[in-house]
């Protein structure tokens, strides 16, 4: 069996299961469901650092991002 070259069976599933809410376009050229992606792993790993490993600093990757564009650090 060959897999199809669109995204048609993962559209398929997500409509059925209504996960389309909150996620990216899911046009083939952009990052489907990056910034869902990057909630859920924000979400969870501040859940961990909250009850795991309760003296680390819970950063968001906002921040990082906001730290790296201050420093004007390029590649």
């Amino acid at each position: 069996m060959t897999q199809p070259n669109d995204n048609s069976i993962r559209d398929a599933m997500m409509i059925k299961e209504d996960g389309f809410a909150g996620v990216d376009d899911t046009n083939q050229k952009s990052p489907s469901g990056h910034a869902y992606g990057i909630r859920t792993s924000t979400r969870l790993t501040s859940y961990y650092r909250q009850t795991h490993r309760k003296n680390a600093v819970d950063v968001t990757p906002q921040e990082v991002i906001d730290c790296i564009v201050t420093a004007n650090v390029t590649n």
